[in-house]
Formats: C-alpha cells, structure tokens, sequence
C-alpha cells in the first residue's frame, strides 16, 4: 500500500467515529494564540484542528487521534518539535504522517535539519495564516512536494500568489 495512503486510513477511522471525513491536522506550539491563530483558519478550510501544548502531548495525540497532518513548532518546553518528529518517524505507526514545522528560528541548519526529517516545509514565524492554511490543504491533498525554507511563508515554492 502506498505510504500516504496508508495513513490516510486514519481519516476513515475518525469518520466512523466522528460522522465525517474532514482531515484532521495536530497544531503543537507553547503558544496558545499561535494555535488558536493556526485553529481558526485551519478550520476555516473545514479541517479538523486538534492541538498540543508540547512535544509530549503531541505524541499522546498522535496515538489517540492519527491526524492527517503535523503542523508543529520548533522551540518547546521538554520534547522540542525535532525530537518529536523523530520519534515520530522511528514509530511504524506514525513514520508517515506529513510535517511542515513553524518556528520563529530563521537559522539555516533548522531548515535543513527538517529536509533531513522529512518535512514538508520549514516556515518561520511570524506568517501569514491564510497562506499557512492554504499550505495544509495543499499538502493534504498529495499537491506538489513544498520547497523548504526558512523565509516568511509567501516563499514555500507553491506558486500562484505568492
């Protein structure tokens, strides 16, 4: 079965329970307005928006819920965002899921040190919430790959009007 795929059962799980279909995206930050900020539009786009305050319970929501996405900061109390995507990707059950990381670290090796992880996408706060919004569903929809970087949003090689 092919790896995105795969994943993508989880949508199917949740529906059974839930009574729909919507994706679901995990929102990790300490900040509890960035989450909001990422909530509300995310919602917006009519997915379904489960939040985090850190890398710890990032993962037990990882395991409870199965989340279509991981939108997930760097700089955390305890478990940081790259430590929790590693553990997320040595995890058969969760190695798949799609990450895009928002920090406000701008420093080059942050972005390539989410290439090396697998992200799909290393944007920097502060960011423009609808551009992030349209990112996720991008990304959710199997669009083409995201180009890293670790510049404002409007520069993640997506195209159109950026």
């Amino acid at each position: 079965m092919e790896a995105s795929r795969q994943w993508r059962g989880a949508t199917d799980r949740r529906a059974a329970v839930r009574g729909d279909e919507s994706a679901c995206v995990l929102v990790v930050d300490d900040d509890a307005a960035v989450r909001l900020v990422c909530a509300i539009n995310l919602e917006a786009e009519g997915l379904y928006v489960i939040e985090a305050a850190d890398g710890n319970d990032a993962l037990d929501q990882m395991r409870r819920e199965c989340p279509d996405l991981l939108l997930t900061d760097v700089m955390m109390p305890g478990l940081d965002g790259f430590d929790l995507v590693e553990r997320l990707r040595r995890d058969e059950r969760t190695r798949r899921v799609p990450v895009i990381f928002l920090s406000g670290e701008t420093r080059l090796e942050n972005a390539e040190r989410a290439r090396a992880l697998g992200a799909l996408a290393y944007l920097t706060k502060p960011f423009d919430p609808r551009r992030l919004a349209a990112l996720v569903t991008r990304a959710l929809v199997g669009a083409a790959p995201v180009s890293m970087t670790a510049r404002a949003p409007a520069r993640t090689g997506l195209g159109g009007s950026e």
